[in-house]
């Protein structure tokens, strides 16, 4: 985008066709070679080994940084890639698909632009195999088989009184056994399947909060949103009919945004936002780190999240706690509510209490369970 927006478009078709063609002769006969969408280029190879294609990449990297001419011009290009080893031929070509554009985004979140590999190891249940991402995403489409939800209670942090539950989804299957959604849903969320589990969990959740909230009127339901949902033109639609259904209060659902990862224009999220209150629905906000609060002033942030990082090891690091402080003293001063999430143990408990924070959730006050048992432990 930054040659395109210096030298123009045709510019920037230069540089791609160039580093295309070196690929090219980089891979030889032994692969081929595509230009994908975007600013992407793809190597398919069934004789190269993981260490040859590694040994390319070094190359390419060192050709797109200081070696690459375009039109008589020294261009120096910053690359980032993933490896998908995949030798099981049941697997979907669609979940190789799905895990390419995670090892390629690992690469350039993680490993500064150093190559990414994963391989289809189901043996050793890697958080990283492309078995699992294919039997998660068959899931999906097989109308959600082997998908369950779980609740986690969140306490008001002045009486220690029940306030709400957030849910989580679980997925179950052999050989894989019970797997949680942070070995999965990285993956899913490059995958358009993802849109239709997000509704599910959504859709569901509302079914089962909406007996409780019939007997307790302030209790409210807290659900992670994808920025893919919120990109969908149907989703509002879909929104309002599950909260028609339900019966459920848009005023008694918390919708969570990560902090992190949002490739939607600003005024395009807002527009979705601002919809979403007009519904009453609140809007929490992940804050992953100090970067995450430039969101507060821009978007109609009613909730602000303070996640396990925050809340782990808090007498030992100091750190830990003087993040605490600050976020939570900016939150009370801008009217926000604040949940601190992860509390563990009760010393942990004991430094939350110095500070001016709504809500409290985390194992020490209640893992998530079932909803049976969700309703016996805190309900009764």
């Amino acid at each position: 985008p930054a040659l395109n927006h210096r030298f123009g478009y045709s510019y920037g078709n230069a540089v791609l066709q160039t580093m295309t063609d070196h690929l090219r002769e980089l891979v030889g006969s032994r692969g081929m070679v595509y230009r994908c969408e975007g600013t992407t280029l793809a190597v398919c190879s069934d004789v190269m080994t993981s260490d040859e294609l590694r040994r390319i990449y070094g190359q390419f990297q060192i050709y797109a940084r200081a070696q690459m001419q375009v039109q008589g011009r020294v261009v120096g290009v910053e690359l980032c890639a993933g490896m998908i080893v995949a030798d099981d031929a049941s697997i979907d070509e669609h979940s190789i698909y799905t895990s390419a554009k995670y090892a390629m985004e690992a690469s350039r979140t993680k490993l500064h632009g150093a190559l990414s590999i994963f391989h289809n190891n189901d043996n050793e249940r890697q958080k990283s195999s492309i078995g699992l991402v294919d039997a998660v995403r068959d899931s999906v489409l097989n109308n959600f088989d082997g998908f369950y939800l779980l609740y986690q209670p969140i306490f008001r942090s002045g009486d220690r009184k029940l306030a709400g539950m957030e849910v989580f989804v679980r997925w179950k299957k052999e050989p894989y056994g019970e797997v949680s959604a942070g070995r999965f849903v990285p993956w899913l969320e490059k995958d358009p399947v993802f849109y239709q589990l997000g509704n599910w969990v959504l859709q569901h959740a509302l079914d089962d909060a909406s007996a409780i909230r019939s007997k307790q009127k302030n209790f409210f339901l807290n659900v992670n949103l994808a920025y893919m949902q919120l990109e969908r033109s149907g989703f509002r639609k879909t929104l309002m009919e599950y909260l028609k259904r339900s019966g459920y209060p848009g005023t008694g659902l918390c919708l969570e945004l990560d902090g992190t990862g949002n490739q939607m224009g600003v005024e395009h999220l807002r527009s979705e936002l601002d919809f979403l209150k007009s519904l009453g629905i609140h809007i929490g906000l992940d804050v992953v780190n100090f970067a995450a609060l430039d969101l507060v002033p821009v978007f109609p942030i009613d909730i602000i999240k303070l996640g396990p990082k925050y809340a782990t090891d808090m007498e030992k690091n100091p750190t830990n706690v003087h993040m605490m402080a600050t976020i939570s003293e900016f939150a009370a001063r801008m009217h926000l509510a604040t949940c601190v999430s992860g509390i563990e143990d009760e010393k942990s408990d004991r430094v939350v209490k110095q500070f001016p924070v709504s809500y409290l959730q985390g194992y020490y006050f209640g893992r998530p369970v079932p909803l049976d048992q969700f309703r016996r432990q805190y309900l009764q």
